[in-house]
């Protein structure tokens, strides 16, 4: 597999933020409409929701932490926005085009490509008219506590000939809809899994880099500099910039702003602290300057986030 993350730095390049996804992308939504067709499969974990009650389940995706596996031929105006993801999602895109949402920018994602949103990110992607966009996608659950599957604090948009999964999708689908042979589906779950692990791969990096940012991690509330992470490491400060910035796709300053404000995002959500004490949570005395880094980060100031995020 070859694969390019330069691709979505490129298109970055040439689009510009959308002012209203930051305004709607705080909420979620789940915008499938009546030109779009979903073939779905379930774990059993979660059949809560309207659009997985009737998808037949497969509880062999359980042994990988796999919610539901899809594939979907969607037309506008399907559309899907999540601010805080509770597990690694990776989408692939077999035909046509639609785009997904990066940093608060629009980017085209075309057949041949592969997008990856590690957990409590957010992440949105949508159909684009009269063009239908071919996808399959994976989800997982996982815990909080847990290490991460991959190493990104972003989503990613990466090249990946993915024609393989959406094939193993709709096998286990169609074995899942009638014989549901539990040996079978067993199989098309480890080809699903198989792909998704090849996707990955640029995306696991050496225990290092993983370690120092697990320890930051759980500490986010300190006063981080970067002689003082490139230490835990083991290495200097020029040193862990390279390698930091080869293995995340950012440099330790952004990669430590994408922590605090991934982990503020949680609170808000999740919790009724003060923004004040949130900030200090996340490493900021200053409120000001917390303000206006969150609103960089996402559009919108912590105040308003919150409200968005509990309609």
């Amino acid at each position: 597999m070859e694969t390019d993350i330069r691709l979505f730095n490129m298109a970055r390049a040439k689009t510009q933020p959308d002012p209203g996804l930051q305004a709607e992308g705080l909420s979620k939504t789940t915008h499938a409409g009546s030109q779009t067709h979903e073939w779905i499969v379930s774990s059993g974990v979660d059949q809560t929701r309207q659009w997985l009650r009737d998808a037949p389940v497969c509880r062999s995706l359980q042994r990988y932490g796999i919610v539901h596996v899809g594939v979907a031929e969607a037309n506008a105006p399907y559309t899907i926005v999540r601010a805080d993801l509770t597990g690694t999602f990776l989408m692939m895109c077999f035909a046509g085009a639609g785009e997904v949402c990066i940093e608060g920018l629009w980017q085209p994602m075309c057949a041949g490509q592969g997008y990856l949103a590690p957990p409590h990110a957010s992440h949105a992607y949508r159909a684009i008219a009269k063009q239908t966009w071919g996808l399959a996608w994976i989800r997982y659950q996982e815990p909080k506590d847990a290490t991460p599957m991959v190493f990104a604090s972003l989503p990613v948009l990466s090249s990946f000939h993915c024609d393989g999964l959406q094939l193993a999708v709709r096998g286990l689908f169609a074995e899942a809809s009638s014989n549901a042979n539990p040996a079978i589906m067993y199989q098309w779950v480890d080809l699903i899994e198989g792909y998704a692990q090849a996707f990955m791969v640029p995306w696991r990096t050496d225990n290092r880099i993983r370690d120092v940012w697990q320890v930051v991690k759980t500490r986010l509330d300190e006063p981080w500099t970067l002689d003082k992470i490139a230490d835990l490491a083991g290495l200097s400060p020029r040193q862990f910039r390279r390698v930091n910035l080869h293995a995340t796709g950012a440099s330790p300053r952004e990669y430590l702003t994408s922590l605090r404000m991934q982990l503020a995002i949680s609170l808000l959500i999740e919790t009724d602290e003060k923004v004040e004490t949130i900030a200090k949570r996340v490493g900021h005395r200053s409120l000001f300057t917390f303000s206006n880094r969150f609103r960089a980060f996402t559009g919108n100031s912590p105040s308003d986030y919150r409200k968005s995020s509990s309609r």
